[in-house]
């Protein structure tokens, strides 16, 4: 799969992509299907996220019940909390913490 052959791309945050094919040219993955991606993150207090998708849709993310978990402690620094990044229609942190966009986008509360 580390061969995938990206048709009708154009720049990495264009998501007009349409499909997604292996080596022996089977689709797998249908990109038109996918939910929206996200394109700019903000730190909030509270240890939430305002996050706009590729959409326009710009939404709140709690992490706080995620806090407790694993990796996910050290964001309760509160500094480190805000070296959030977009990470390839997500988000990330320095240290390797991410979550997926698809939990972003279902798990996060519409504010526009």
């Amino acid at each position: 799969m580390h061969k995938n052959n990206i048709k009708q791309a154009k720049h990495k945050t264009d998501y007009k992509i349409s499909l997604i094919f292996d080596d022996q040219s089977k689709v797998i993955a249908d990109l038109k299907n996918m939910n929206p991606r996200i394109i700019k993150v903000t730190a909030l207090d509270n240890y939430q996220l305002e996050l706009v998708f590729n959409n326009n849709e710009i939404k709140i993310f709690d992490t706080s019940l995620y806090l407790n978990k694993g990796i996910f402690t050290e964001l309760k620094n509160y500094e480190t909390f805000k070296k959030v990044r977009v990470f390839m229609g997500s988000i990330a942190w320095p240290d390797g913490q991410d979550f997926c966009p698809d939990t972003l986008y279902q798990e996060s509360t519409k504010i526009n």
